[in-house]
């Protein structure tokens, strides 16, 4: 018989709750060995004590409710308990929290888990916090809540610092650049707009961004085309084309013959931007501006020179990808869209 075990027995014969408290030490130990999240910290505690417990730490954010199988957020507004006799005060490490139990009484054994939590969700805050620092600053918030290999915890974290629920519809934009960013950018810029996609979808989101942000021009003479490009506009198969693109791994012929045609800022150039850009030879012969009549003849012999005719829907649609390829050539050098 070891030591605690004896003290237990003499212990049992004055006050039997405080013996009990006493033989969930060890059980104590063995449970939290190997615990090094803060959620599995929460559901360990939900199972020893038989009861819900709430996290509160407005200072990082977080407000979890946890039970043995499951954590959820807080969601703001909705029914927050302060410490009183129904739900004791367990104060985390430097006083940025604390731990409530929620339930009709308390009990030594909850005390002890209770203590015992402190200890540990001190020490796994601190260290959520310095593996996010900056955390009080909206972009490393942002930067977290968009990155796909970061923990679900870490994550969660992060939107709470945003004031997002994971179901509030979110656009993202990028621009070139590391960041992204949930405010529109100025006209001037080039930018990728997200599909509208719930916050829980961020890090696709920021994917979308970035893919149509390659898919932009300057909008110069010499570089024509949308400088914003939103993912829901230009679809999933653009996208895709964007994200796969590698400058120098084979370059397309028809991309090619368009360069040979003309540069951007010639009169052919001009005229098969206005093609692409429009529905028909009329407006387009409008945009440039030419006659009507004369666009058409020039249509003739430019469509010679490519090989293709660029009237009929497949031609078109051969032309537009001859565009956006030469875009993601030219964009895959600049500084900020990779």
């Amino acid at each position: 018989m070891d030591a605690l075990t004896r003290l237990v027995e003499r212990i049992a014969d004055v006050d039997q709750e405080a013996a009990e408290a006493l033989r969930a030490l060890e059980d104590l130990d063995s449970a939290w060995s190997g615990v090094s999240g803060v959620d599995e910290c929460l559901r360990t505690v939900a199972a020893l004590v038989g009861s819900e417990v709430e996290l509160h730490a407005p200072a990082r954010g977080l407000w979890l409710r946890a039970s043995a199988r499951r954590v959820d957020v807080i969601p703001v507004g909705a029914g927050r308990h302060t410490p009183g006799p129904e739900h004791p005060l367990a104060p985390l490490a430097r006083g940025a929290g604390f731990l409530l139990r929620r339930g009709e009484h308390d009990d030594l054994l909850a005390s002890v888990v209770m203590a015992r939590a402190a200890r540990i969700l001190g020490p796994l805050l601190e260290q959520r916090r310095s593996e996010v620092a900056p955390a009080d600053t909206v972009h490393a918030a942002l930067a977290v809540a968009v990155d796909a290999d970061a923990g679900p915890e870490d994550r969660r974290d992060a939107l709470l610092r945003l004031r997002l629920r994971p179901e509030t519809p979110v656009v993202l934009y990028a621009v070139p650049g590391p960041r992204p960013s949930l405010v529109e950018p100025p006209a001037w810029s080039q930018g990728g707009v997200s599909r509208v996609r719930p916050a829980s979808e961020l890090p696709s989101a920021w994917n979308e961004a970035r893919m149509a942000l390659r898919l932009t021009a300057t909008g110069e003479a010499d570089d024509p085309g949308e400088r914003w490009v939103r993912a829901e506009e230009v679809g999933s198969g653009l996208l895709a084309l964007a994200a796969g693109f590698v400058a120098g791994a084979m370059r397309s012929r028809d991309v090619v013959a368009l360069d040979a045609v003309g540069a951007p800022d010639s009169p052919a150039g001009r005229a098969l931007t206005a093609i692409s850009e429009t529905t028909t030879i009329r407006s387009a012969a409008e945009r440039i501006p030419v006659h009507h009549s004369t666009l058409q003849r020039q249509v003739k012999g430019l469509e010679r020179e490519l090989g293709w005719s660029v009237t009929e829907p497949a031609g078109r649609l051969r032309l537009d990808l001859a565009f956006a390829l030469r875009r993601l050539e030219r964009n895959y050098g600049r500084p900020g869209l990779y």
